[in-house]
């Protein structure tokens, strides 16, 4: 049996502008695959009938299921509603029971400040399959035609994502889909993505698979196979966590900071931090997981030295002769934190985001790390280029592995 094929089309004049990333693509990408379609391409287009329309018909010719994200927004330049009903000739209407919830809502949160035009939100095509979600201001609509289906799902990423899940688990001919193979994604840090494809040669070497390089992370390997061979997927994580036991972070969902809190629950550790350079960044990434509260006191920001001197306690001249950017300091931020908090680990990340140097005399993009506990401090440096984002991004990043380095192997091995 072959697999449906599907074509991805997402709108929005903000995307091709520039001003937007186009991250629901990449979403859509991975998710029908998963799902077990084949996909045959993906076209961006401006919020333009003709550009929509053109764009459907193309997609409608070559593929089984065409997903359309974006342009059901409330004003003008939100077309895609009318671009399909008016491609395959159907009436738009509005649902009065959803209208009136979308006006609740909106008059719940600014009063009497209800924008014109939001009755769109409830405007459906005709014979449309329609989904809701809690987590969505407007429904999805799945129409068939020419007994193919169009799927139209909102631009905003946190609303699409559930939405696509909630079509392809309820709808009847979509929910009945298995793929034919089967995936994992092994994520790495701290090591070169050339070193991992030659250290795993022989056994990839009969298995399709792709290397990606996430670039505030590490590497990743997503390997696929044939369902009836998923046991090979198995055989491939055992090899892969004898070879690298502690560059291996884990498989699919398990990111570096999921991994990282949930080593710190089994060791029974707690954390706190330290951060200057990054600005809370590092806090921001942790917060994400859940059951962090188990094992997170907290963190001082100490982005201006008189703080690290005030809040911290770093001695002064420690600073001066040093220079507020050094392992030195760093050591001195993380063992005050962690004393400070009471935790049984103290993080620190101190360094020059750019473009300017600030209070240090070192590069741009020196940045310095300390991790300790009650047996001493391990520090670390490291040179990251890139602008402000990318270096405060790495930076995060980084100290995030040092300490899951630290929990696994202890002082004097983390590296």
């Amino acid at each position: 049996m072959k697999p449906l094929k599907a074509w991805i089309i997402t709108t929005g004049n903000e995307i091709l502008d520039g001003v937007v990333k186009n991250t629901n693509a990449d979403f859509l990408i991975e998710r029908l695959n998963e799902k077990g379609l084949q996909v045959e391409g993906l076209r961006v287009v401006r919020d333009e009938e003709k550009a929509i329309m053109d764009a459907i018909q193309t997609a409608l010719a070559v593929s089984d299921v065409v997903v359309i994200s974006g342009g059901l927004g409330s004003t003008d330049d939100d077309i895609t509603r009318e671009s399909v009903a008016a491609f395959i000739k159907r009436r738009l209407y509005i649902d009065r029971s959803f209208a009136d919830r979308v006006f609740e809502r909106y008059h719940k949160r600014f009063g009497e400040r209800v924008p014109q035009g939001i009755e769109k939100f409830a405007m459906m095509i005709e014979g449309a399959k329609v989904y809701f979600s809690e987590n969505a201001l407007v429904p999805a609509q799945v129409v068939e035609y020419n007994d193919k289906l169009i799927i139209l799902l909102p631009g905003p990423p946190n609303e699409l994502a559930p939405l696509f899940e909630k079509v392809f688990s309820e709808h009847p001919k979509l929910s009945q889909l298995t793929s034919l193979y089967t995936t994992k994604t092994f994520r790495f840090a701290g090591v070169p993505e050339s070193l991992i494809e030659e250290s795993l040669k022989d056994v990839l070497k009969d298995v399709e698979y792709s290397t990606t390089l996430d670039y505030y992370v590490g590497p990743t390997i997503r390997v696929k196979v044939n369902r009836e061979n998923g046991r090979m997927l198995t055989s491939i994580e055992r090899v892969i966590r004898e070879r690298f036991p502690v560059d291996f972070i884990g498989t699919d969902e398990e990111t570096l900071e999921r991994i990282t809190v949930r080593l710190l629950k089994e060791k029974n550790l707690t954390l706190s931090l330290a951060e200057s350079c990054t600005g809370g960044s590092v806090s921001a990434i942790l917060v994400k997981v859940e059951g962090l509260s188990h094992v997170y006191k907290g963190a001082v920001v100490s982005y201006n030295r008189k703080v690290k001197e005030s809040l911290l306690g770093i001695d002064p001249e420690l600073i001066d002769v040093h220079d507020v950017v050094s392992e030195p300091v760093a050591a001195e931020m993380a063992q005050r934190v962690r004393e400070i908090l009471n935790s049984d680990i103290g993080a620190s990340v101190t360094g020059v985001a750019g473009p300017e140097k600030g209070d240090s005399n070192k590069d741009v993009g020196t940045v310095c790390f300390a991790v300790a506990d009650a047996e001493g401090c391990q520090t670390f440096t490291d040179n990251i280029r890139g602008d402000r984002f990318t270096i405060v991004k790495r930076a995060s990043y980084r100290l995030i592995d040092l300490i899951r380095r630290h929990v696994l192997l202890g002082i004097g091995k983390g590296g």
